[in-house]
């Protein structure tokens, strides 16, 4: 979702979430790894037109991690928020 001038992904689950997130470069892309957790959706790509964000991949990495990777445009600041059985990024170009 578009949110001023920053991107929002958020993500859902059905108990609270608990997630460890990393940036890696070349290309730019944020890993987000949410242990104890399955994935329960069909779709395991999904395109974006809202800079920064160019698409966000999902796949279970391990039996018990889900991981999201935001794939970027370009490098992006963000910040992560976490509430109830929700996780959301804010992501905004750098300046």
């Amino acid at each position: 979702a578009q949110n001023g001038g920053a991107t929002e992904v958020s993500i859902s689950g059905s108990g609270p979430l608990t997630y460890h997130a990393l940036h890696l470069q070349d290309p730019d892309r944020l890993v987000l790894d949410f242990a104890g957790s399955h994935l329960n959706i069909s779709e395991n790509h999904i395109a974006s037109n809202l800079d920064p964000v160019r698409a966000i991949r999902l796949g279970q990495f391990s039996p018990e991690t889900s991981r999201v990777v935001i794939d970027l445009s370009e490098p992006a600041r963000y910040s992560i928020t976490s509430k109830g059985k929700t996780v959301t990024v804010t992501l905004s170009p750098r300046p």
